[in-house]
């Protein structure tokens, strides 16, 4: 197997530290650290050695503990001794005070060696890392950890009874215990191939906790502790893929493939001669720009906003979403934030140095957040929310009546509410999705984001706008003021072409989305997936059949009598770009509540579309 260690430094050893209770797996752990081409010290290899007829601390062990204790070739029989000990704490105290000392010295022996030899990385496997304070030598501690009744029937297996395996487990110090010592926990319930995953997920975090150790520049601790960005690690899968030859089918990122329209794209051409629009633009963007968004939302809403103070240009969408919480977030403030939604809401607010409080969107509420379900105590630390409807990614749409509870709501605890309608103009069948600022009161707590991304297909060219509150959008500008310069005023200009002409380009998007809506979900409800036709965005937010995605029946061990277990939504991506070259985004990604589910993007023509399915249909 390649070995995942990369090499930082000539200089450098990592040294891990792995643990667990008996039965919980933490050989089989240490067993695929040594795959992936790390060097493993196993403890009781080494307290083994100790109990040798050759070694010096054999004649205190059976001094101590008769001679009962020995096979008939004169060696200590460790299940002799074991009975002795797991039942009688102070003779277990006084066994590892004679030989953790020794197994220790051991240990560092063996570390020196191996740093001297340029050994990349060693793990300690001890059961008692913690309790013999071992967790000293090492940089990082990881606890292996199992349900109990299972870690009893492993060593049921191993020829031990169960009265026995349970004083033996009870004789260890408990996971609660060991939990509050250890930086890293990793759930062995029984799959082989879980256990490897997440072993592999959590090398690539230690490794970069290395990489910022050992660094000339250190990150900045807001930096440290995101995830990695979704959309950029879904752009890797894809190109790996395509390098091994697969011809990928791409639902994964949200990024039109019908091109900007025609008059637009004049549009920009001609502003792009003008000379005055070669300097740098205003923050606030062109007069003309915010007339033509306020004029908009007064033909399709009957909303009146002043383009003076209520409108700002913003350099796309993701810009404000981020910035705005540096506008009214201080350290500490909690947020609003749903779940599963775009990542750009939870990370500004980190940011900001604010508190992400998640608000889970679950099916049995039509994905609508529930308000009544935040405690008070958050609530009265709570500044600002964050809403999307239509919903991204779950397709969802949002009635006027939970507006108007939101705008209640916010006004109730004075919380700002950054309203993002970026796929107000992408609805289906009829469906005219509403401005929270139709809300009779809505200007007094909210501020709404649009785009031309979407609506126009110009995702490339970086143009939105936030509006309402003219107290939240001087805010936002100020933050603005001393961060950017403004969109580019050619674009503008061109973006008031959108804006103001006709929108049969829109229409004719519309159609061309719908029939490959239509085209998606269709075959994969003939497929058994459980989906829902979308009114609005270009996302379709679905749930695969057990049987297509469920774990191998070698790999369901324990729980095999349970019938199929689906496998988590980054393992269905993987699985359909390996097995179909489909290339979906796990829903997981945009939030705990988004697990079983996968997004597929419209962003591929009706033949594509129907290959693709064509391709589940033969190959799940």
């Amino acid at each position: 197997m390649t070995q995942a260690f990369v090499i930082i430094s000539e200089r450098i050893m990592i040294v891990i530290g792995l643990t667990g209770g008996v039965g919980a797996g933490k050989d089989e752990a240490a067993r695929v650290f040594k795959k992936m081409g790390a060097v493993i010290i196993n403890a009781d290899e080494v307290g083994h050695r100790l109990l040798e007829k050759s070694t010096p601390v054999y004649q205190k062990i059976v001094k101590l503990f008769g001679l009962g204790i020995l096979n008939p070739d004169g060696e200590i029989d460790r299940r002799k001794l074991g009975k002795i000990v797991f039942g009688n704490r102070r003779k277990l105290k006084l066994l590892d005070r004679i030989i953790h000392p020794l197994m220790e010295k051991e240990f560092r022996r063996k570390l020196i060696e191996y740093r001297n030899k340029g050994v990349k990385t060693v793990v300690l496997n001890a059961a008692v890392l913690f309790e013999a304070g071992w967790d000293k030598l090492v940089k990082r501690t990881i606890l292996i950890t199992a349900p109990e009744e299972l870690r009893i029937k492993r060593l049921q297996e191993r020829g031990i009874d169960r009265k026995k395996a349970i004083a033996i487990i009870f004789s260890q110090w408990s996971d609660a215990r060991r939990k509050k010592k250890t930086d890293f926990i990793i759930e062995n319930d029984g799959s082989i191939a879980r256990l490897k995953k997440r072993i592999t997920d959590l090398w690539q975090v230690l490794l970069q906790s290395v990489v910022r150790r050992f660094s000339m520049f250190t990150q900045a601790k807001r930096l440290q502790v995101l995830p990695p960005y979704l959309f950029a690690k879904l752009d890797k899968m894809k190109s790996e893929a395509i390098k091994k030859g697969v011809d990928v089918i791409s639902f994964g990122i949200g990024d039109p493939d019908i091109p900007t329209p025609r008059h637009i794209i004049k549009a920009l051409q001609k502003a792009s001669e003008n000379s005055e629009n070669h300097r740098y633009p205003s923050y606030e963007g062109m007069l003309s720009f915010r007339q033509a968004v306020a004029k908009w939302h007064r033909k399709r809403f009957g909303v009146r906003l002043n383009p003076e103070d209520e409108v700002l240009s913003l350099i796309g969408a993701k810009e404000g979403i981020g910035h705005i919480p540096l506008a009214f977030i201080n350290p500490g403030d909690v947020v609003f934030v749903p779940e599963p939604a775009y990542p750009v809401y939870r990370i500004g607010t980190i940011f900001a140095g604010g508190m992400p409080y998640m608000m889970p969107l679950l099916e049995e509420n039509s994905f609508l957040p529930d308000f009544s379900k935040i405690p008070s105590k958050i609530l009265r630390r709570a500044k600002m929310m964050f809403i999307n409807y239509p919903n991204n990614p779950t397709a969802a749409i949002a009635p006027k009546s939970f507006l108007k509870d939101t705008v209640r709501f916010a006004k109730k605890n004075n919380i700002i509410v950054c309203y993002d309608n970026t796929y107000s103009e992408m609805t289906f069948d009829g469906y005219k999705a509403p401005s929270i600022l139709q809300v009779p009161g809505a200007k007094d707590v909210c501020v709404e984001y649009n785009s031309l991304s979407k609506t126009y297909n110009m995702t490339g060219w970086r143009i939105a706008w936030a509006c309402g509150n003219r107290e939240i959008i001087a805010g936002l500008g100020k933050i603005k003021t001393n961060l950017d310069s403004g969109v580019f005023q050619a674009i503008q200009e061109a973006a008031v072409t959108a804006l103001s002409s006709s929108q049969e380009c829109v229409k004719k998007n519309l159609k061309i989305l719908q029939e490959r809506r239509d085209i998606l979900v269709s075959g994969l409800k003939k497929l058994g997936w459980k989906v829902n036709l979308p009114k609005a965005t270009f996302y379709v937010w679905t749930c695969p059949p057990r049987v297509a995605f469920a774990l191998p029946e070698c790999l369901l061990s324990v729980r095999k009598q349970r019938g199929a277990r689906k496998l988590s939504s980054v393992q269905m991506c993987e699985k359909l770009l390996s097995d179909c070259g489909i290339l979906a985004t796990p829903g997981v990604g945009f939030g705990p509540s988004g697990e079983s589910y996968l997004r597929f993007a419209l962003t591929v023509d009706k033949k594509r579309i129907r290959e693709a399915i064509d391709r589940m249909r033969r190959k799940l």
